[in-house]
Formats: C-alpha cells, sequence, structure tokens
C-alpha cells in the first residue's frame, strides 16, 4: 500500500538553471554540468565557491554568474496545479516528501514555503549524496517513516526514477503535470 509520494524538484515543480547555463555557455556546457554534479549538489563547494567555479568556468565575473542565475529563476513558476495536488495527498494522509539534488540557496531562493507542502526534504547538498545513489532513496523513506515499497517516487529523470526502483519504490517519470495525473491516480 501506497503511503508517500516523494518528489523531485527541478523540472518537476519548476524549472532548472543549467540547461540554461549550458546553452549559455556552450565552451564549458560539460564542464558547467559537471561543476553542478560533482561539486555543489554533494555539497562539497557552498553557493559562493558555486558562483566563484561557474565564473571561472564562464569566463564571467560571480557577480554577473549570480545575476544570470536571479535572472533565469525568475522564468521558473512552480507549477500551482502541482502544489495544490500535493497539498490535497498531505490532506487524504500521504506523507509528501522532496527528494532533490541541489545546491545551496537555490530553494531559498525559489521555494521557501517548501515546508508547508512537504513532511520531509532531502537535499543532496545537505546529505553529501546525489540520486540514484541507493542510500539517499533509503533516506527519504527513512525520514517520511515509511518502507520504500510504500512510496512512489517521482523525478524528470529515467535515471533517477530507475534508481528509486531498483530499492523497491514505484516511480514515475515526470514530463508535465497532465500526463502526470493519470500516471499517480494508479497509485493513490
Amino acid at each position: 500500500m501506497i503511503k508517500a509520494v516523494i518528489f523531485d524538484y527541478a523540472d518537476v515543480i519548476s524549472g532548472s538553471v543549467i540547461p540554461y547555463f549550458r546553452e549559455m555557455y556552450p565552451h564549458a556546457s560539460d564542464e558547467i554540468r559537471s561543476a553542478f554534479i560533482d561539486e555543489f549538489d554533494y555539497g562539497e563547494v557552498d553557493y559562493r565557491g558555486m558562483l566563484d567555479k561557474l565564473a571561472e568556468l564562464t569566463g564571467q565575473t560571480a557577480e554577473v554568474v549570480e545575476q544570470n542565475i536571479r535572472d533565469i529563476s525568475k522564468n521558473f513558476n512552480n507549477d500551482p496545479r502541482l502544489l495544490s495536488l500535493i497539498k490535497g495527498l498531505r490532506e487524504k494522509g500521504y506523507k509528501t516528501g522532496l527528494l532533490s539534488n541541489i545546491g545551496p540557496g537555490f530553494l531559498d531562493m525559489n521555494f521557501p514555503e517548501r515546508g508547508e507542502y512537504f513532511d520531509d526534504i532531502v537535499l543532496s547538498y545537505e546529505v553529501h549524496m546525489v540520486k540514484p545513489s541507493p542510500e539517499i532513496y533509503h533516506l527519504a523513506a527513512r525520514n517520511l517513516g515509511v518502507e520504500p515499497d510504500e512510496c512512489v517516487f517521482v523525478d524528470d529523470s529515467q535515471r533517477n526514477v530507475d534508481g528509486a526502483e531498483a530499492v523497491g519504490m514505484k516511480g514515475i517519470v515526470y514530463k508535465n503535470f497532465d500526463e502526470f495525473l493519470p500516471e499517480i491516480s494508479k497509485f493513490i
């Protein structure tokens, strides 16, 4: 029986700055992705360190990089339909979780009200693990007080969904809200 639904943040609830940065600075595209995953998402560097690293990779100043992040982030809107669904899940007695590969600063900038929607939040930079590591899925379930096989995990990445399914969770690859509704209805 499903008792919890765990959501990714970037490209599910909101957008992601990584593709925009890779497009803006194609000469450093692979290094930008690596900087986010290898250092920032693992919590090896703080927000300022990430700005400095991106400045180095892009040939910009840290101030320009930060302004780019703010400008890009202004285009992201946390999907109100999905947030309403998440609140509805909680009202029906389901536990809700947020599990995201993300570095410090981004949720504070783009989703300060996240505590209203989730019973627990696992952020990669805080736990020094990233999806699809099995340990991070187990942690998310444990923090919600449920077993992995009692969870549905929702992510835009097939790789991350596969990781969740490997530990026993049900998985949904998120493309858009309209396609998500019939998928989540299979489990709740």
